[in-house]
């Protein structure tokens, strides 16, 4: 294996939020294997269409030496909250329904598959509902919100079928599973978000990076 192509959404772009200056920004560090060329490829509110687009301008850069990991379904499982607080008795569809992300999800990976590349999978890491809810209801109505949800957790379930998608697909495709989800769900990992309750803080990218070059080491990189 010589090169590592991540194909991401702001997660492992490393986009984190910056309270004292109320904007997002790119955290300290990288994504590094020692040895290895790693091509980060993410892009900030990414979906798994984005993602395939990102796949094709880089399809001849993968090749028997490359191993592909993508990591996605946070965007596509996100709705039109504005829509909500507005008409919260309707019906409301998310970004990418779960039946087309898992399509779209299996073409990229076989996509990738017939360069002769090994393409790995990444949980979800998990948001963190109570800072979550208060984000996305940020000049909206939150009961009106929390009335279409019908509680605050169900964000987190929501997000957590996704990302079971994702492991199920990868175990579907014969790929390899980098689980940051589980190395997050610790008692307190809200803590390791920011005050959006879904990009994670400086420490928490630190967390997944290292999480990741640990498990692409066990998994034989």
């Amino acid at each position: 294996m010589k090169t590592i192509q991540i194909f991401g959404d702001s997660v492992l772009k490393g986009v984190m939020y910056d309270e004292t200056a109320q904007k997002y920004k790119l955290c300290k560090n990288k994504i590094q294997v020692p040895g290895l060329d790693v091509r980060n490829n993410s892009k900030m509110g990414a979906t798994i269409t984005d993602g395939l687009h990102m796949i094709e301008k880089r399809l001849d850069e993968c090749g028997p030496d490359t191993l592909a990991v993508i990591e996605l379904g946070g965007n596509d499982c996100n709705y039109r909250w504005d829509e909500i607080s507005a008409r919260p008795d309707d019906h409301h569809e998310c970004t990418v329904e779960p039946e087309p992300f898992t399509r779209q999800l299996k073409t990229a990976v076989h996509t990738l598959q017939k360069t002769g590349a090994t393409v790995a999978l990444c949980s979800l890491v998990p948001l963190y509902a109570p800072k979550f809810m208060n984000w996305i209801s940020r000049g909206l109505s939150y009961e009106n919100i929390l009335h279409w949800l019908g509680d605050v957790d169900h964000l987190f379930r929501w997000q957590d079928h996704y990302s079971t998608l994702v492991v199920e697909t990868a175990n579907q495709t014969g790929c390899q599973v980098l689980d940051l989800r589980s190395s997050f769900l610790q008692h307190g990992y809200g803590e390791w978000l920011c005050a959006d309750g879904i990009h994670p803080t400086q420490a928490g990218h630190e967390k997944i990076h290292n999480t990741l070059e640990s498990l692409l080491v066990q998994a034989g990189v």
